[in-house]
């Protein structure tokens, strides 16, 4: 609000003020009621927000959060693209809390928005879609609140690629890994999954993309894994040391593998003399308890003959067997 409005707004008492006829605190208390309906209706914009990343054709997902009071009800969002040339920004769309969003140009199909949450996607991006964006709140108090935000374009990250410098001695090997596509990675090595080992005889340079070994052994042949990364995404690839590839593998593998497999086969031996306790315990309560059945049955079965045999003597007119005599 200018001067101009100000002095239709508040009329003679502007004028006082200007003419300085009236003391000092009632200058103030005249102020401050100006001041206050001038900032009730100025539109605050507030600094960079967040930044936001995407891929390369894929979607992405801006989203503004509401720094005013909960309390106080939007009226309408809008979106913008603010050229970077100084030129007029793009309009993307105006929601009204009262109906159905208008999508402005070549955004009609690309965009979907949730006026619950303030977040605009955009679908199938491209290098275009860089850049600063600005959503605007109109408050139903006429209250403007603008929040600035940005978004950059990322390339894929490419699958990356081990290459290996063949050693002309056991001295030492370097491998290198590189992704072709993308942008800003970073690299990280693993040895058998887990992160280098703290020897002296692994080292990194190059931004972490060459892995040196020194002093190679049988026990350096296993997998070593490259990992690169960016803000968006990792990825990973394997290589395995083999006696194939590398004859300090073949060489010496019998000597550097002896006490692993001595401890395998110990390891080994030991479950199957688990095994084998297991089965003779089985066994043997099986066996106790057949023997049990058994000796159970023969008792019953000399019981009943006993018993019979005594019937027989109480009654003179039968067999021993039980039989009638003729």
């Amino acid at each position: 609000m200018d001067l101009e409005g100000l002095r239709q707004a508040w009329g003679g008492r502007l004028s006082r003020l200007q003419q300085r006829d009236c003391p000092e605190l009632a200058c103030l208390l005249l102020l401050l009621p100006l001041l206050l309906s001038w900032i009730g209706k100025t539109a605050w914009t507030l600094p960079l927000q967040e930044r936001f990343y995407a891929e390369l054709h894929t979607t992405a997902a801006l989203t503004a959060v509401r720094l005013h009071a909960q309390n106080d009800p939007v009226a309408s969002v809008t979106w913008k693209k603010i050229s970077m040339t100084g030129s007029n920004p793009v309009n993307i769309l105006m929601h009204n809390s009262q109906s159905d969003p208008i999508i402005f140009g070549q955004y009609k199909t690309r965009i979907q928005h949730y006026l619950d949450n303030s977040t605009l996607v955009l679908k199938d991006v491209t290098e275009e879609d860089e850049g600063l964006y600005e959503v605007t709140w109109e408050l139903q108090n006429s209250n403007l609140i603008r929040i600035n935000t940005s978004l950059s374009i990322i390339p894929p990250l490419s699958e990356p690629r081990i290459s290996i410098s063949s050693p002309s001695s056991q001295a030492g090997l370097t491998l290198t890994c590189q992704v072709t596509g993308g942008s800003g990675a970073s690299y990280w090595w693993l040895r058998d999954g887990r992160p280098l080992p703290q020897d002296g005889r692994h080292s990194v340079s190059d931004r972490n993309t060459s892995l040196q070994i020194g002093n190679l052994t049988a026990a350096d042949c296993v997998s070593y894994s490259c990992v690169a990364a960016n803000i968006l995404r990792s990825r990973e690839v394997h290589i395995q040391l083999t006696g194939e590839n590398f004859t300090f593998c073949s060489q010496t593998l019998g000597l550097a593998l002896q006490p692993r497999f001595i401890l395998s086969i110990a390891a080994g031996s030991f479950c199957l003399l688990g095994l084998c306790v297991i089965v003779f315990c089985v066994r043997k309560f099986h066996q106790g308890r057949n023997a049990a059945l058994v000796q159970r049955s023969l008792e019953q079965r000399l019981n009943q003959t006993k018993q019979r045999r005594e019937e027989a003597q109480r009654k003179p007119g039968t067999r021993d067997d039980g039989g009638t005599r003729l």
